[in-house]
């Protein structure tokens, strides 16, 4: 490993268990900092979601709808009015 790495690991019986191969030498000396991860709702840590590019177009798409229908306004900054509740 040539340079820096954000890894994730398990902190299991004294011992940090990195959740994939890593690609370094047995014996190689590393620098760890441990940032601990917050746990989800079933206690299995953090979950990242990265939707795909149509995931991403259907949610553009949603709010689209939404702001036609007056639900929501996409793209521009409230009104005073509408920040205090006054429509």
């Amino acid at each position: 490993m040539d340079r820096d790495h954000d890894i994730n690991a398990t902190y299991e019986g004294g011992v940090l268990r990195p959740d994939e191969p890593l690609a370094i030498p047995d014996h190689a000396r590393v620098r760890i900092t441990v940032h601990e991860a917050a746990r989800t709702s079933n206690g299995t840590g953090p979950t990242r979601i990265d939707p795909t590019p149509e995931q991403r177009a259907a949610a553009a798409a949603a709010l689209e709808r939404l702001s036609q229908r007056g639900v929501i306004d996409v793209g521009m900054l409230p009104t005073r009015d509408q920040l205090y509740d006054r429509v």
